[in-house]
């Protein structure tokens, strides 16, 4: 898909067609996937006990945070971005459809847009209500600092997490009238991306993310 080709070829006239077929005729535009594994993937089910990294916990709620267990949890994640959300839908969609029977659906959440800047020829977009966040957001030509803070280094207990990263998903309603109180949120616990975000999950890489992402968290069978 990340090449602009379809996810297989039509055998037979009579036979549904593998691909959904929303993005034919549609340019590559710039798709990534980004696969990431959530804290209940390593447990007794697959063997993988063993290969948990420490750091792999899920975040314990904050003050004022109303979490919905629907939108909570997963054991892989799948983000895909793209400069066409239809693309990124369009991978996300066809993914989760291969995986039927073996994975279940849990969450997806619709993504626009940079959500702040991430290299310094960028300037800082606003978000919804107005503010420009990530300003200051380490930057993808610092790369000793890249190292340092995001890159998962010799530091983890696991070495094929090293060159990985984590992710912390956090949905957030957005309302210009905040309450005293604090604004509701849900929370949803995601493996890595590009963006910060509920529980982290190692990476493979999310050095450049694109505008108009789509997640989709999915809990094996």
């Amino acid at each position: 898909m990340a090449r602009g080709r379809l996810i297989g070829e039509v055998t037979s006239p009579y036979a549904p067609p593998v691909d959904t077929g929303e993005a034919v005729g549609s340019p590559v535009s710039r798709l990534t996937i980004t696969l990431g594994y959530g804290p209940s993937l390593f447990d007794h089910r697959f063997g993988l006990a063993g290969k948990k990294p420490a750091a792999l916990a899920p975040l314990p709620p904050l003050p004022n945070e109303n979490l919905d267990p629907d939108y909570t949890g997963g054991d892989l994640c799948i983000q895909a971005c793209s400069d066409d959300p239809l693309v990124a839908f369009h991978a996300v969609r066809n993914l989760a459809r291969l995986g039927m029977g073996v994975v279940e659906h849990n969450w997806m959440e619709l993504g626009f847009g940079r959500t702040s800047t991430t290299t310094t020829s960028q300037a800082t977009p606003r978000n919804l209500l107005g503010f420009k966040d990530g300003t200051r957001n380490i930057k993808a030509e610092q790369t000793r600092t890249m190292d340092d803070y995001v890159w998962a280094g010799p530091e983890t207990d696991q070495p094929w997490l090293r060159g990985g990263s984590y992710l912390v998903a956090r949905k957030i309603r957005s309302s210009p009238a905040m309450p005293t109180s604090g604004w509701p949120a849900s929370s949803t616990t995601a493996a890595p991306g590009s963006c910060a975000a509920g529980t982290p999950s190692p990476t493979a890489s999310t050095r450049k993310p694109e505008p108009s992402s789509a997640a989709c968290s999915s809990s094996p069978s």
